[in-house]
């Protein structure tokens, strides 16, 4: 019998749909069974900074935004996540124990929800799921740090510019 999620996942893009099929191929049942449906309105927020890193989230649809909420109490939307993203799969491999970053949603998003101590279970067995997770979070972390470089060597009037070009994208 398929579960409520599985035809979730028949209704998401090809591309989308085989990277979850391929990413969750050697999940045991157990897992497979505690996946959540969350639905989430425009402008939530349902992972604060500082907050326990109890919980893993698949952005199936939707936009999710990271923010910073920091200097001057401005928010800064610094990193945008489309479907498939898996959400505090990097504080559990960095073995954090508090979510690092507030993630609110932008748009309308259906995730999958289960408990950290179960995704670490089976993430822990799973060599291909493992590679795979290690490889998102690889090219997030380079491309925060290229933009990061990026904003170093730039004077004072060009980060101004590209940050209101980008705050202008979104």
């Amino acid at each position: 019998m398929m579960r409520n999620w599985e035809k979730l996942v028949e209704s998401l893009q090809v591309e989308q749909r085989e990277y979850l099929k391929q990413y969750l191929k050697n999940a045991p049942e157990w897992l497979l069974d505690s996946f959540q449906i969350i639905n989430l309105p425009v402008n939530t927020t349902f992972v604060e900074e500082g907050e326990p890193a109890e919980s893993i989230y698949i952005l199936l649809k939707g936009k999710v935004s990271a923010v910073e909420e920091r200097v001057f109490e401005i928010v800064y939307r610094h990193y945008e996540f489309y479907p498939i993203e898996v959400l505090g799969a990097m504080e559990l491999i960095g073995e954090m124990d508090e979510y690092m970053t507030t993630l609110i949603t932008e748009e309308k998003c259906v995730l999958l929800k289960t408990s950290r101590e179960k995704y670490d279970r089976w993430l822990s067995e799973d060599h291909n799921a493992f590679r795979m997770q290690a490889a998102k979070i690889e090219r997030y972390l380079l491309k925060q740090a290229r933009k990061e470089r990026l904003n170093l060597l730039l004077g004072g009037t060009e980060r101004v510019a590209m940050m209101l070009c980008h705050s202008y994208e979104m």
